[in-house]
């Protein structure tokens, strides 16, 4: 949803609108439309009353450095910083309190984008850091990035490619229609659209902007995935536009205000049914409108579609899975979109920098097993007002929680077509689980049951779960669909970049057994305790690490403690993540709760052969005898053997064919084909609903 940008531009230590292009160099000068008596720190703190994030401080030159730092101890980590930006100074701004810096100018090198420049800055700051100025000027009907305070036209294109390949190396856009901009001409409504269509991260469009009506504008030609900045039309600085409208227009569409919330800390479920309950009736009336509202929205060619995962605020599997699936739509030109729940302790909901909106909790439990996770109810109020703000035809959820009952109920309610997709064996994690609370159990099965016939079709990852929800479900062969998931495999390779292994062993083995997982009892972490007990007594040349973290992981490593053999490692991510991989010569993956299988397949992206369970999604992706081994579920002896086959394998030289077979099985599973596929489906569905 397009939201109102603020801006404190300084000029000569002041701040000031000025028309875009007329900025001189050899003097200094430019066309001034207005000038403030106020200092920066009197806008800043204006903006941060308001709860304005994200607006942009834009240094005009020198001598302005001051009046910057000013404004950002005004609203430490509320505002960003543009202007001179460069590796010499990019951090200091950071240090002083800027959320974000702009940089433009000093990326570009006799007139072209230095791709060199660009990733240095953003190795420097941070992607989720750094914003990239794209203004530009017109020319021959396209457009080319304008720098050096928009006097000089570079030969840089504005085009879809660039877009795509800047937004690898920061987290948003900003782009001055230099043009128009100080004119309140009104704006460049094409350019508007462009990049509502072609930018895959957040963008903030600058210049023209005349009234209240250029927000809605900008929001129906981006379809709300551009953001407007108001700058010489605002009364703040000798326009018409009303800064309050502009800043309780951002009110009723940020999800940004406190909400009500009441933390319960047993597992009691009376407790969550009843304000499930109570926000369904309060808001029926208001689902009820938003169904009659949306029969009356013009007919559109191009689907829309939204994803509802209610912990994607947590990190695990499903959240890093669903949020790349929605970028990589988004960057092929879909309109997707990711919709969610703010965690445990946040008080407001919120737009992450990829678009991914969080709604407000009006209510959250401990989820049983899980003291890190929650069962959340959404404001149902914001809900409905982000359907309205985007116009959906259909509607994926990922799980069977209480947040996606009441997301179910409201699309149902208002027409929208829902689909379902079983990401987690919840059956599995019950009989795991709640063996001391029957009665959650049963009323879990009897809700999972119900809720998969309300949302056919049903997808599931692998081959496994298509007859088990048919016979644990009562699904229908139509009922359910394959759809196999992408993996971004972009930073996994055989070649390791620290020594991770060294950190964490004192001597080194020459065979390595690994596994990552969430640590927990499901995973089936206490049986692979006993292969490796009965295993490693065989050999005193092996290791085995066990990465991740979870609720068994102290236990693990006191039942662990006197096996020297094995370690848990704790959480590790990035290169330490790859390197881990890349170290070992098999992973081991004994679950059989998991529908797919995300770390088998980043193993074998960095050339490490798997042995997984034969029950479970991972066995679709190993080729037995080929990529890794397929090894009877929790049969301790077929485990100990499959191991004693991987240890030979090392030993004798074959591991690398594997190697190189579990490489190339990984790249079956891209992003780029698992979108394809995901969104022909979606396709597929619409046309027969």
């Amino acid at each position: 949803m397009t939201l109102f940008r603020p801006c404190i531009d300084l000029h000569e230590g002041a701040v000031k609108q000025i028309v875009g292009g007329s900025l001189r160099d050899e003097s200094n000068s430019a066309r001034e439309n207005f000038v403030s008596a106020n200092p920066p720190e009197f806008y800043a703190e204006l903006y941060r009353k308001d709860g304005l994030k994200g607006g942009h401080v834009i240094l005009l030159g020198p001598g302005n450095e001051e009046a910057a730092k000013a404004a950002l101890r005004a609203w430490p980590g509320g505002l960003q910083v543009g202007g001179g930006i460069n590796p010499a100074n990019a951090l200091s701004w950071i240090e002083a309190g800027a959320a974000k810096v702009i940089v433009t100018s000093w990326l570009f090198e006799n007139g072209e984008l230095s791709w060199d420049r660009l990733k240095e800055l953003s190795a420097q700051v941070g992607r989720d850091r750094l914003v990239v100025d794209l203004s530009c000027r017109r020319a021959d009907g396209k457009w080319f990035v304008a720098t050096d305070r928009w006097q000089t036209v570079t030969k840089t294109e504005i085009d879809a490619a660039l877009l795509k390949n800047v937004a690898e190396f920061c987290s948003e856009l900003l782009v001055h229609a230099a043009d128009v901009e100080g004119l309140r001409n009104g704006i460049d409504e094409e350019l508007v659209a462009f990049l509502g269509e072609h930018s895959p991260i957040p963008a903030t469009y600058a210049g023209g902007a005349t009234s209240l009506d250029d927000l809605a504008r900008v929001d129906r030609l981006s379809k709300g995935r551009v953001d407007l900045t108001i700058g010489s039309a605002l009364d703040l600085f000798g326009g018409d536009v009303p800064y309050e409208k502009c800043a309780a227009w951002n009110a009723e569409r940020d999800f940004g205000r406190p909400f009500r919330k009441r933390q319960v800390d047993s597992h009691h479920p009376v407790a969550l049914v009843t304000a499930w309950v109570t926000e369904l009736v309060t808001h029926i009336p208001a689902m009820l409108a938003l169904r009659f509202a949306r029969r009356r929205l013009p007919k559109s060619g191009k689907p829309g579609v939204v994803l509802f995962f209610d912990n994607i605020d947590e990190v695990n599997g499903i959240s890093i899975s669903v949020r790349l699936l929605v970028n990589k739509m988004r960057e092929q030109g879909r309109d997707a979109w990711l919709l969610g729940i703010a965690g445990r302790g946040k008080p407001e909901g919120r737009v992450d920098p990829d678009g991914t909106t969080l709604l407000p909790q009006v209510f959250s439990m401990e989820m049983v097993g899980y003291k890190e996770s929650e069962l959340p109810v959404p404001s149902l109020r914001e809900a409905v007002r982000w359907f309205r703000r985007h116009p959906v035809d259909l509607l994926e959820i990922e799980t069977p929680s209480s947040g996606s009952a009441m997301m179910l109920l409201l699309a149902k309610i208002a027409g929208i077509r829902v689909i379902s997709h079983y990401r987690t064996d919840i059956f599995a994690y019950l009989d795991a689980l709640t063996t001391d609370r029957p009665g959650i159990g049963v009323f879990t099965r009897l809700w999972v049951k119900a809720f998969c016939k309300l949302g056919r079709p049903v997808i599931v990852p692998s081959t496994f779960f298509i007859g088990k929800l048919q016979r644990e479900m009562g699904l229908k062969a139509g009922d359910v669909t394959l759809l196999p998931r992408g993996i971004d495999l972009a930073n996994r390779s055989p070649v390791p970049s620290v020594d991770v292994w060294g950190e964490f062993f004192d001597r080194a083995a020459p065979v390595r057994f690994a596994t990552v997982s969430r640590v927990s009892k499901e995973k089936e972490l206490p049986f692979l305790e006993e292969v490796w007990r009965e295993f490693s007594k065989r050999h005193d040349d092996v290791q085995l690490a066990v990465v991740g973290k979870g609720p068994y992981l102290d236990e693990m490593r006191e039942r662990l403690a006197d096996c020297p053999s094995a370690v848990c490692t704790g959480l590790l991510q990035g290169g330490r993540l790859t390197s881990a991989y890349a170290q070992a010569d098999w992973f081991l993956f004994p679950s059989g709760t998991d529908t797919f299988g995300n770390v088998v397949v980043e193993s074998l992206a960095c050339g490490t052969p798997a042995i997984v369970s034969d029950m479970g999604g991972p066995r679709d992706i190993v080729e037995d005898g080929k990529s890794g081994k397929i090894v009877p579920f929790k049969k301790l002896d077929a485990w100990v053997e499959a191991l004693e086959e991987a240890y030979a394998v090392v030993k004798d030289g074959r591991i690398k064919a594997f190697s190189e077979a579990a490489v190339a099985r990984s790249r079956q599973y891209t992003l780029d084909n698992s979108a394809n596929a995901f969104w022909d489906f979606y396709v597929h569905v619409l046309k027969g609903a």
